[in-house]
């Protein structure tokens, strides 16, 4: 099977916060947390490009317009990615 370098974009729409619940840490060093929210009309828009790698594997990048959001491995979007293709294999 061959493929072919694929970029994808996606709207990541914002939400509003009604109700939020900060509960203990959990052991990945996350807070449990409780809340209600509203998705609004303000979105960001993601790029990803994903290009097969020789010998198998992916290599993936993502791109933003803002200078301070970091795009490697510690982009909570990338270990997103990172976890689907440890899971998957693909």
């Amino acid at each position: 099977m061959i493929f072919e370098k694929r970029t994808l974009r996606l709207r990541a729409f914002a939400k509003v916060n009604l109700c939020l619940h900060v509960m203990g840490r959990r052991p990945d060093g996350f807070h449990e947390l409780r809340t209600i929210f509203q998705t609004i009309s303000l979105a960001d828009t993601l790029g990803l490009t994903v290009t097969p790698k020789r010998g198998g594997g992916v290599e993936i990048f993502m791109q933003s317009s803002d200078p301070e959001l970091p795009v490697d491995g510690t982009n909570l979007v990338m270990r997103a990615i990172g976890a689907i293709v440890s899971e998957t294999g693909f």
